[in-house]
């Protein structure tokens, strides 16, 4: 789907002033894509919900300054001295992206919203630290939301049940066997 209403030059227009034409001017977008990841092995897993508002602005074009903006200012954040930032000016004066899909929207988010070491880990690990999945894959409960942490198992997009890609990490046997029972106890699924 691509939104057809028409965007001014934004080129040098404060973003805050962008946003709000956005506001007034676009529908919200709901994406049912959802961004998971693995920032550390002793945290659960993190999900990010694309937020409707910036997906329109995504989906127009014309609005968002590129993704290199938002990786130039992080890599001003990791620099020992940094206090605050002195070149937020990017974010106004850059030329906004064009309109992309929604899946180049989810791209985008996943590059500005995730830790550069997790979209990394395919370079350093054996295994993904991250997936992009639809919402109706996670976990109906958030009960043992502390504990999910991506399985190496392929996904399955024909089970209704979202226990093959999330995992208890355990390492007693037995309570993770009770832990999965209870899970599909809870979601009718016995």
């Amino acid at each position: 789907m691509q939104y057809q209403v028409k965007t001014p030059d934004f080129q040098g227009v404060h973003l805050w002033n962008r946003l709000v034409w956005a506001r007034e001017n676009l529908t919200p977008y709901f994406s049912d894509y959802r961004i998971v990841y693995e920032n550390d092995l002793d945290s659960p897993c993190r999900i990010v919900i694309p937020d409707p508002w910036f997906m329109a602005c995504g989906m127009n074009g014309g609005i968002l300054p590129d993704i290199t903006v938002y990786k130039e200012l992080a890599k001003d954040e990791l620099k020992e001295d940094f206090n605050q930032h002195d070149r937020g000016y990017l974010l106004h004066t850059t030329k906004p992206c064009e309109a992309m899909t929604e899946e180049e929207v989810i791209n985008f988010i996943m590059e500005k919203d995730v830790p550069q070491h997790v979209l990394d880990s395919h370079k350093n690990g054996n295994r993904n630290k991250i997936m992009i999945c639809k919402t109706d894959k996670l976990p109906k409960t958030r009960l043992w939301r502390d504990a999910w942490v991506l399985s190496g198992d392929k996904i399955d997009y024909n089970n209704k049940l979202a226990v093959n890609i999330f995992k208890k990490k355990s390492s007693n046997f037995e309570e993770m066997q009770q832990l999965m029972e209870s899970w599909e106890q809870i979601n009718g699924n016995v």
